[in-house]
């Protein structure tokens, strides 16, 4: 995993697909891009050709891992919080062994639901009626839930 901060090179904004990590925060807000689209400077960009990035992405948005980061590493939590990209290294990554059934289904149903809430964050982009952006709404919480339920499982939790 690479994390680029400081992005002030093209090439860097360019690189596809990643992940785009909010640094003043007082949680992990994370989204996968695969949109070379310029970032500011209060956005890290991660990329990898190791590990799915979509799985990284549900990871990072999990209960799991801003519990973790709240606890442990953020800085000037009481003012006005932000993530350093030293602390993003420090992270606990769920340690996968796809030999498991269980955890190889945990991950990947945690691609598959990150896949389904981006799309769905689209369709809600684009709704139209009060009653739909509800619908949208509620579908996109559940499979936050379950995506943070798959990486319980897989931090042992």
């Amino acid at each position: 995993m690479s994390i680029i901060g400081g992005a002030n090179k093209l090439s860097k904004h360019l690189q596809i697909p990643r992940i785009l990590i909010r640094r003043i925060c007082g949680m992990l807000c994370a989204t996968y891009s695969e949109q070379p689209e310029l970032v500011k400077s209060t956005i890290y960009i991660t990329t990898s050709d190791k590990i799915n990035l979509k799985y990284l992405s549900g990871v990072l948005n999990s209960k799991a891992l801003t519990f973790y980061l709240r606890q442990k590493l953020l800085t000037n939590a009481l003012g006005f919080p932000q993530i350093l990209m030293g602390q993003l290294d420090q992270l606990p990554m769920p340690n996968i062994k796809l030999k498991n059934k269980t955890k190889q289904c945990d991950f990947e149903s945690i691609i598959k639901n990150v896949d389904a809430v981006l799309q769905l964050n689209i369709q809600l982009l684009a709704a139209t009626s009060a009653a739909k952006t509800t619908k949208l709404k509620r579908r996109i919480d559940y499979l936050i839930n379950e995506i943070d339920s798959a990486v319980f499982s897989l931090c042992g939790i």
